[in-house]
């Protein structure tokens, strides 16, 4: 027995989001998790592919698993944010809109990302009493009213 280096996790398909970055050794009878986000752009069922690639000191593998994914309407009315050109020297704010479909308010409870070169930062909101543009730190910034579409986080890549 002898460890074995996972070289790469790949998907052929851009809605497939795999969050294997670096090689990584994975000791003898260990197990080791890769994440694979799928991101549906469309309703329906897809197929695609994810290629994983391993060495050990004796060998080489490429495995291909084949997938059938089902996209599925989505109520809270969150858009994908693939694909975003960001100009060098530029910061670019993206608005992160959540939809309530519900006759209840719902509060978010928490909102984070694994990628290190995203930052998130609360929405500035407008002082009523001024005018001025402040950052929002109240937990109403939280809360969803039914039927509401609103910005809880701004993305910014930079």
């Amino acid at each position: 027995d002898e460890p074995v280096t996972l070289q790469s996790v790949t998907c052929e398909d851009d809605r497939l989001a795999t969050s294997h970055i670096n090689k990584i050794e994975i000791p003898p009878r260990q197990l080791y998790r890769a994440s694979i986000i799928y991101l549906p752009t469309k309703l329906g069922t897809h197929e695609s592919s994810i290629e994983i690639s391993t060495r050990s000191s004796k060998t080489t593998s490429r495995t291909t698993i084949r997938t059938v994914m089902a996209g599925i309407p989505n109520p809270l009315k969150i858009r994908s944010m693939r694909n975003i050109t960001t100009p060098i020297n530029t910061k670019v704010v993206a608005p992160f809109l959540v939809h309530n479909p519900k006759t209840t308010s719902y509060t978010v409870k928490e909102i984070f990302t694994t990628e290190k070169f995203l930052h998130l930062s609360l929405p500035e909101a407008n002082d009523v009493t001024t005018g001025n543009s402040r950052l929002s730190t109240t937990a109403k910034l939280w809360e969803i009213r039914p039927k509401e579409t609103k910005r809880v986080i701004d993305i910014v890549f930079q």
